[in-house]
């Protein structure tokens, strides 16, 4: 009887010190997710491959992971008031940022994020993109057309695919079409704060749930601050052009990706 007690203490601190690991995992990657998301590096790929690490590998469904992204929602939110007063034409803007969405959406639900790339083909891409900032002529237009909308609509789709940058995606594609930095800047975290909210209220209605501890709340909050100077350096960099470093990180990135998995698969 006594032996059986012990075995049955022993069982359930095993399986409580598991839960916490659990825990632990997850609330880590939280933190992370929270600042590389303010980066346009793709935030995703860099989790999935920080996870491999994990003794204990957290299982995030998807309206988990739409929660995820409130603090990130938050942050934007607050710089994009910070700058808002440099839109000329705030309503064309915001009708932008629906059709914009619209698009993604729909592309969404079509294909249910299929991945018709592999993540590091997606860091490529990417890189290849930031890179093509180099080349990208100086204009001071602020005004977002219809035209502009569903062009940056497109390149948000494509960002759906694994290893592509949203942020990376939407602002080059703005500042080929001719917008200014600052304003494609805005545009790509308005459209992000959109699909954030959206997501969200879905994952609400769907009764998903965060629990979280007053410390762990605390933890938030520094990384939130982190997030939010990481969402102001890439703000900079789009404006200066520096974005291109970005770049070269992720085309980096993915080639020894790539070459690590043939590796594995030889």
């Amino acid at each position: 009887m006594r032996s059986i007690l012990l075995q049955t203490l022993f069982c359930k601190e095993r399986t409580t010190n598991f839960k916490t690991q659990i825990m632990h995992s997850f609330f880590l990657l939280w933190n992370l997710n929270l600042i590389l998301e303010s980066l346009p590096i793709s935030s995703s790929t860099h989790l999935k491959m920080l996870i491999k690490y994990f003794k204990q590998q957290p299982k995030i469904d998807a309206h988990t992971e739409y929660l995820m992204h409130i603090p990130n929602a938050l942050i934007m939110s607050i710089l994009f008031l910070e700058q808002a007063a440099a839109l000329t034409s705030p309503l064309s803007f915001f009708i932008g940022v629906c059709i914009a969405n619209i698009i993604t959406g729909l592309t969404y639900l079509l294909t249910k994020k299929r991945a018709f790339i592999s993540a590091p083909i997606g860091l490529l891409i990417s890189g290849f993109t930031l890179l093509s900032l180099y080349w990208v002529p100086h204009t001071t237009e602020c005004s977002i057309s219809f035209k502009h909308a569903v062009i940056i609509g497109c390149a948000q789709t494509i960002a759906l695919l694994p290893g592509i940058s949203r942020l990376a995606a939407t602002c080059t594609t703005a500042l080929w079409l001719g917008i200014n930095p600052l304003t494609s800047f805005l545009f790509s975290i308005a459209c992000q704060v959109g699909l954030i909210i959206i997501a969200t209220a879905a994952a609400l209605f769907k009764n998903a749930r965060l629990y979280i501890s007053f410390k762990q709340v605390g933890i938030l909050l520094l990384s939130s601050f982190i997030s939010y100077g990481a969402l102001i350096i890439s703000m900079k960099s789009f404006m200066t052009g520096t974005a291109v470093y970005f770049g070269w990180y992720l085309l980096l990135l993915g080639l020894i990706i790539q070459c690590k998995q043939k590796k594995e698969t030889t």
